[in-house]
């Protein structure tokens, strides 16, 4: 009898200890998969050509920061990739216990491997992950970020998961027509913004919230430039810049008219865009110069900009001959901004 019940007893403890077992975290292989071409691929129909986006210069990379973090959002697994354009794909094998997590992927451009427009910051935690800009010039296609979130679960079931990436940002699209047209002109299409790009941070679900620098008071973005000596007579100049998602801002264009004195005189217009600017969207600003004419549009939706606020070009210096350059405008809704006088421009004009 004595016996039987050791026996029983070490049973007893087998079974114990095999539940025990049971409750053991178990470590699994998780592929992940990164489609870069996600983030551009909305907005190649609406650029010149789709090189202009997805490809990169040799001495840039497109970097791909995969970051996992746990329930209580501590970073618990991460891997950084660099690919040589956005034609690549990311997949990374991470280590993970059967669980649920949160999942943010990163896309941004660097230069030889460094931060060239921004930088990743507080990974250890997803209420401290931030993406801050360290470039206040550079705007163009290497300053699209695209972001990709999700909550997954690790089990015997879900071993792979695919990261949907998106831009986290507009693009907008310039465009110069006759920048040839007038003479002793330095510089046109000096395009001038209140607000502009920042930084971002993340919610506790893995989604991100744009933090965009907020000046009202100044022009102190500068989004695009250009030059006449850059272009061919009868010739459209193409840029594409990214801007983060903010609400109605002020853009300002400029032109610089060489003077008597062997220097150069500056004129502004102000531009009110009573629209938002969304996530994904593709904006136009059109300039054609023999005319002053500009227009705005959504290229996404196909909708026209209605113009609002104040439509005066002025100049930036108080020289009294810049009394008869470029007196006044006015606002032509779905059409730009129409100079009046056209006599005034004979100075200029070829």
């Amino acid at each position: 009898m004595k016996k039987y019940m050791i026996m029983c007893m070490a049973l007893m403890a087998i079974m114990l200890s095999s539940c025990k077992n049971e409750d053991i975290s178990i470590s699994r292989e998780v592929r992940f998969e990164v489609t870069p071409l996600e983030v551009i691929n909305k907005w190649i129909p609406y650029v010149l050509n789709e090189s202009s986006l997805a490809e990169l210069p040799s001495d840039e990379q497109l970097r791909i920061n995969l970051l996992v973090y746990d329930r209580n959002g501590n970073l618990i697994a991460s891997n950084t990739r660099r690919l040589k354009d956005y034609y690549e794909n990311m997949v990374a094998t991470l280590e993970l216990a059967n669980d649920e997590y949160t999942v943010v992927a990163i896309s941004d451009v660097v230069e030889n491997g460094n931060d060239f427009c921004w930088t990743i910051k507080g990974k250890e935690k997803l209420s401290t992950l931030m993406i801050e800009r360290i470039s206040t010039v550079i705007t163009n296609e290497e300053a699209i970020v695209g972001i990709g979130s999700a909550k997954i679960m690790v089990d015997a079931d879900h071993s792979t998961h695919h990261v949907e990436m998106n831009p986290a940002g507009a693009l907008v699209v310039v465009k110069d027509a006759e920048m040839t047209y007038w003479n002793g002109v330095v510089s046109l299409s000096y395009l001038y913004s209140t607000k502009g790009n920042h930084a971002y941070t993340f919610n506790d679900n893995g989604s991100y919230v744009p933090n965009p620098d907020e000046n009202t008071a100044f022009f102190n973005y500068r989004l695009h430039y250009n030059y006449p000596s850059w272009m061919q007579p009868n010739h459209i100049y193409w840029e594409n810049h990214f801007v983060q998602p903010f609400g109605n801002t002020t853009f300002q264009w400029r032109f610089f008219v060489n003077n008597e004195e062997g220097g150069s005189d500056e004129m502004a217009h102000e531009i009110t865009y009573q629209a938002n600017i969304k996530e994904m969207h593709v904006y136009e600003f059109y300039f054609n110069w023999p005319y002053l004419e500009w227009t705005l549009k959504d290229l996404t939706t196909n909708a026209m900009t209605t113009i609002g606020g104040n439509c005066e070009m002025y100049s930036r210096t108080t020289k009294a001959n810049m009394n008869h350059s470029v007196e006044s405008c006015m606002g032509e809704p779905l059409s730009g901004c129409r100079v009046i006088n056209k006599e005034s421009l004979e100075t200029i004009k070829k």
